[in-house]
């Protein structure tokens, strides 16, 4: 029998080797289609998971230890992850602290989603603002997240400076509110962001920070304040009989 090449044919049988040689390489053509549809399509619901656990082990470990004396070798061992795994989801530190503050916004933005009613009283809707975000600073988890950035953003305002001026850009739900109010002529607001900012304030300082350090604040005593809130709001924006729903 005559020489045989890699792929089995004989040497010199010219035809054969090309038959064999097309088929060859059409079975591994086939084989890196079915690697990358399984490379692409299967594993996304594993990656967006190990990329949840690494981001929770990294939380985890900020609240234990400090941004500082945590390290991605630390973090990689707390996920159950290899320290290469944890750099193809974040290529550094910073970049899982800023996944951390995401977490923590979206915390409280996915609960502000409410739309300016022109049939509500306008005590009652912004009475939903303080509710809502309530809610999420009254779960231990997020209050954990929120000493967790503080501690950073105290140690590192270089981080902290960045964060504001992102925020700073972009528009919560209470901003498209008070401009929606305005517009409709139950507000008298001209600077819509500030105002936001406003409300925000006196609301962070009778709720979030006593929530943060002494847990949340006592049922009546959130009513009480809630109310206070609101009626300073409306007393430096407000117009006479603003808070009549229009129906």
């Amino acid at each position: 029998m005559g020489q045989r090449l890699a792929i089995g044919c004989p040497v010199g049988d010219t035809a054969q080797c090309s038959v064999k040689l097309w088929a060859v390489k059409r079975k591994n053509a086939l084989h890196r289609v079915v690697f990358l549809i399984e490379g692409e399509m299967s594993p996304k619901r594993d990656t967006s998971k190990k990329r949840q656990e690494i981001l929770e082990a990294a939380i985890r470990e900020f609240e234990a230890v400090g941004y500082d004396n945590t390290s991605m070798d630390r973090i990689a061992e707390a996920a159950g992850a290899s320290k290469r795994t944890v750099y193809n989801h974040f290529p550094s530190k910073e970049a899982l602290f800023r996944a951390t503050l995401e977490r923590l916004k979206e915390g409280v933005e996915g609960l502000q989603a409410i739309d300016y009613d022109p049939d509500r009283g306008l005590e009652a809707q912004l009475g939903d603002f303080l509710d809502a975000k309530r809610s999420a600073e009254s779960n231990p988890a997020w209050r954990g997240l929120a000493k967790v950035v503080i501690a950073v953003f105290i140690a590192h305002p270089e981080l902290a400076r960045e964060f504001i001026e992102r925020m700073a850009k972009e528009e919560d739900h209470l901003v498209a509110w008070l401009r929606d109010a305005t517009a409709d002529g139950r507000l008298r607001v001209e600077d819509p962001k500030r105002a936001a900012q406003v409300f925000w304030a006196t609301a962070s300082g009778l709720f979030f920070w006593p929530s943060l350090f002494f847990g949340p604040v006592e049922e009546d005593e959130a009513a009480s304040l809630k109310e206070e809130v609101i009626a300073l709001f409306l007393a430096r924006y407000g117009v006479d009989g603003s808070d009549q729903p229009r129906g």
